[in-house]
């Protein structure tokens, strides 16, 4: 880890952007990379004690991560392309001062506040794959709660977006059962058809459709729901919900 993050220091910029990685637009981020440079030193400072890590950690802050410099959102969302929040909670574990405690309950506060929810209460941030930013903002509130920010308020904040995603999301209205969850293998149902090669095909062929895939992606979460908390029909052709990837099911698990 140290070896990799001295060649990010001493080779800076964005590989993807500049055409020295090939992977189109898919992985850019818009240039913004010293959130990674960031969250790497405080992840080092954490594992070594070594203060020059801190040092370098709330230097690059000031320069990419403030919540405090962020005017055109009121929050700051943990995600693949934005480590932003996760330092500000590394930088508070690890120093205790007053800025960071602020712009981590300003974070939460307004995310909790501002961002749009279904009928059924999930967080509903983007269509494509709103489980995956409620989870990580849950992950989030558990961390700032664990921190000693809100603890009440943000447990239970957090307990309503996992919960949903588990099976509150669809309750039997006679029986007050769920009937269903968007975790693959868990509860009385699960999403049969998530979009994912693996699952999907057998050998060479392969069979993206609404129904049953030919193996079980046990523990994958699917992206999500439509905004009035339906499930897609479509099964795996309708990728912008019935997708899974590993930031869907990192702040989840």
């Amino acid at each position: 880890a140290k070896e990799l993050f001295a060649f990010a220091e001493e080779c800076p910029g964005d590989y993807v952007k500049d055409g020295r990685i090939p992977a189109g637009n898919m992985y850019n981020d818009g240039g913004q990379y010293l959130d990674e440079h960031a969250f790497a030193a405080a992840w080092l400072h954490k594992a070594t004690g070594e203060k020059v890590y801190l040092d370098k950690a709330v230097e690059y802050y000031w320069q990419c991560c403030s919540v405090h410099q962020n005017v055109d959102q009121p929050y700051k969302l943990l995600q693949w392309a934005d480590m932003s929040i996760g330092v500000n909670l590394l930088l508070y574990e690890a120093t205790l001062f007053d800025q960071f405690a602020s712009a981590l309950q300003l974070h939460l506060d307004n995310w909790i506040a501002t961002v749009p929810r279904t009928p059924k209460g999930l967080s509903y941030f983007n269509d494509w794959a709103a489980n995956r930013f409620a989870a990580n903002a849950a992950f989030t509130a558990i961390v700032a709660a664990d921190l000693g920010f809100n603890p009440e308020r943000y447990r239970e904040y957090a307990k309503s977006q996992i919960m949903y995603m588990l099976g509150d999301c669809c309750l039997d209205p006679i029986t007050g059962q769920s009937t269903q969850s968007h975790l693959i293998g868990f509860g009385p149902a699960w999403p049969v058809s998530p979009h994912h090669r693996g699952s999907s095909c057998k050998g060479e062929e392969c069979s993206c459709t609404a129904g049953a895939n030919v193996r079980t992606l046990w523990g994958a979460l699917i992206g999500g729901p439509t905004k009035d908390d339906m499930l897609s029909a479509d099964g795996c052709s309708d990728f912008v919900h019935s997708e899974v990837a590993l930031d869907f099911s990192a702040g989840f698990t």
